[in-house]
């Protein structure tokens, strides 16, 4: 693909090139071919854009190989260009933030794009022009031929600057959303990640707003309390409605990159609410009793500030279940818009008994469509902003396979018979995955969601908080709550965050 981009910008150029541009212009384009061709190689080191970049670097490569050859590059402004590139790798390595290589990379094709138009359009007006001394129908036949010819290569370069800007992939790494419905077991699976990256990756909560109107709840919902818990082999409540909690963990990859997630937790009756339709009325509500104007509103939801003021300057309204209600439903709203990777959580539970649970998941998978159409609704933002990855994440894969005679007898071909006993990234654990989405596949919706998922980053994932988890002697209970915290699954699902 590489290949095919230079050889036609080559040629193409060779068609419709007919002067040399000013010093100062040629400066410009040859400093951004550094820039691109350092801003491809950045791109490496991220998964999301690493086949971006092969594809950058080798285009950027062989065309400025070409115009060197000729004298038509000026080596010192290329290399100011890589010199820029250089630093700008460097700080977006340091802060783990490749996003912001590809809103780079979109910034350069765009000044590319215009300066390519406008020569474009001068050779048009140009051309036109020199055909003064032709009769009044040689030159409306010229300017027909110049307006066909200049017409096609403006329209060739919009196709390829579009189909390239589309093709460029950026997604904010610190930003996750959690998408999940009641009982489907987000805070269990919040606790699976933060111990996951805290064993891993050094993390710790660096930041943490619990938004609720009683102080014993803010005290409860703080992940070290919710740890204490689990340890103490007693279930973690749900979070109700008038309950919100925010979390910053941060880390470091390989030692040196930074790790920073936002996490969010939250009731799941709220998960069919997050929709453009509620977030602007929330907003309208909000702008009226605080007296603050809905701008600024926009501008603020979501952020820790805004709930520590909320917290301080507004406590009194916390009693009011509609404020409550205003202000989780912006802060979600906001979170999700702004997050880079999307999980969508599947209720093991409910796909472990078909029976009770196959009409209850499909309503929520027809949720999930309505929400990614709010938020895929439109196309230049993806274009011209930034991507989000999507994930399908399976919950309690240990209730389903103690469920399963199936699956047990799939596993046990793999010398498994026990989640437990299955290492994440093998061969058990991909039969398990495969089997999983072969049954969720049965259904419509489902299928549905997929489909529409077809021209999008999405991942299909299962995960357990504790895969040892087994019913006890002591207890009839045939899906007991985990009694403590040994994630599976979560390296995959970590790949996918980072």
């Amino acid at each position: 693909m590489g290949l095919v981009i230079s050889l036609l910008f080559i040629n193409l150029f060779e068609v419709y090139w007919f002067m040399i541009a000013p010093f100062e212009v040629t400066v410009l384009i040859d400093i951004i071919l550094g820039m691109f061709l350092l801003i491809a190689v950045g791109m490496f080191f991220s998964e999301d854009s690493r086949i971006n970049g092969i594809v950058f670097v080798l285009a950027i490569s062989v065309i400025s190989y070409h115009f060197l050859n000729q004298n038509r590059v000026i080596p010192d402004a290329l290399l100011f260009g890589a010199l820029l590139g250089v630093v700008l790798i460097s700080g977006v390595i340091i802060r783990n933030r490749f996003d912001i290589l590809a809103t780079s990379a979109k910034i350069l094709m765009s000044i590319s794009f215009l300066i390519i138009v406008g020569y474009l359009l001068f050779g048009f007006f140009i051309k036109s022009y020199s055909t003064s001394e032709l009769t009044a129908a040689e030159a409306a036949m010229v300017t027909t031929q110049n307006a066909f010819f200049y017409g096609v290569g403006i329209i060739v370069t919009c196709v390829f600057f579009l189909l390239l800007m589309y093709s460029i992939v950026g997604v904010k790494n610190s930003n996750i959303f959690v998408f999940g419905s009641r009982k489907s077991g987000k805070t269990y699976f919040l606790l699976g990640l933060h111990d996951y990256i805290s064993n891993h990756f050094g993390a710790f909560p660096s930041r943490e707003v619990i938004l609720s109107g009683d102080p014993e709840d803010e005290k409860n919902l703080r992940l070290a309390n919710l740890y204490a818990t689990i340890q103490d082999k007693k279930i973690v409540t749900r979070t109700f409605n008038y309950h919100m909690a925010l979390y910053e963990l941060r880390g470091k990859k390989y030692g040196i990159i930074p790790v920073s997630l936002t996490l969010v937790d939250y009731a799941g009756e709220y998960f069919d609410r997050l929709n453009r339709r509620e977030y602007l009325a929330a907003i309208a509500y909000l702008s009226k009793v605080l007296e603050m104007p809905e701008e600024q509103l926009k501008k603020n939801a979501g952020s820790f500030q805004f709930i520590e003021f909320i917290k301080e300057q507004h406590k009194d309204h916390l009693a009011d279940m509609e404020f409550t209600r205003s202000i989780i439903i912006s802060t979600l709203y906001h979170h999700l818009m702004k997050a880079g990777k999307v999980v969508f959580l599947i209720d093991g539970e409910k796909v472990s008994d078909p029976s009770k649970g196959a009409g209850q998941l499909s309503r929520e998978f027809g949720e999930y469509i309505k929400t990614l159409m709010d938020i895929e609704r439109n196309y230049l933002s993806r274009v011209f902003g930034g991507n989000k990855k999507y994930a399908l994440v399976v919950t309690k894969t240990d209730l389903i396979l103690r469920r399963s005679n199936e699956l047990k007898g799939t596993l046990m071909l793999t010398h498994s018979d026990r989640l437990s006993d299955v290492e994440e990234q093998s061969k058990g654990a991909c039969i398990l995955e495969d089997k999983l989405f072969s049954s969720l596949n049965e259904t419509l919706v489902f299928r549905n969601l997929i489909n529409m998922m077809n021209d999008i980053s999405v991942h299909f994932l299962s995960v357990s908080v504790d895969p040892t988890l087994e019913p006890t002697d002591e207890t009839d209970d045939e899906n007991p709550a985990p009694r403590e915290l040994a994630p599976w699954g979560f390296s995959q699902l970590f790949r996918f965050t980072m």
